[in-house]
């Protein structure tokens, strides 16, 4: 199955790159300067798997890439300026296989986690421990679109990594 291809999940793409594009927040690892592209590209790769990480928080979608020559990393980390915890997009590319991470630090869940739900309305949530348990998720827990747009702007502000080099 492409990406494109779930119900949610290209909407909340174009969502959150227009929000990239609008609030000038850009990869604080490498430059991504065709996100247009970069997101047309990602569109049109197969999944390979879908996983959330309850313990932090954290969707994770691995796809593969038609074709692919570039090897990088790209970490969009975006919040409020009250905000120690950020809220994060993140693609590691490695050829043909990318790596999306998403941690978008709300109460609810981002609108596209109706792509992670299975037939009864749970979705299959890991733990750090390597164990797994299926959890109702309730439509009520769960952002609307207008909602997601809302929180993006109110968490506009662009952060960044930070480096701690140890010898």
């Amino acid at each position: 199955m492409k990406l494109s291809e779930l119900r949610y999940f290209p909407i909340f793409l174009e969502v959150l790159f227009d929000f990239f594009k609008e609030f000038n927040i850009t990869s604080c690892v490498s430059p991504l300067t065709d996100l247009d592209g970069m997101r047309r590209r990602l569109l049109e790769s197969e999944v390979l798997k879908k996983s959330y990480l309850r313990s932090i928080n954290q969707f994770s979608i691995d796809v593969n890439f038609q074709n692919g020559d570039e090897d990088d990393v790209y970490y969009f980390l975006f919040g409020r300026s009250d905000s120690v915890l950020p809220s994060g997009f993140l693609l590691d590319v490695w050829y043909r296989i990318g790596f999306l991470t998403i941690e978008i630090d709300d109460e609810k869940y981002p609108p596209f986690v109706r792509d992670f739900l299975n037939k009864s309305g749970e979705m299959k949530m890991s733990f750090i421990t390597g164990e797994d348990e299926l959890s109702n998720v309730d439509e009520n827990e769960i952002m609307s679109m207008d909602d997601l747009k809302s929180f993006l702007r109110a968490n506009s502000m662009r952060k960044d990594v930070t480096w701690i080099e140890v010898d």
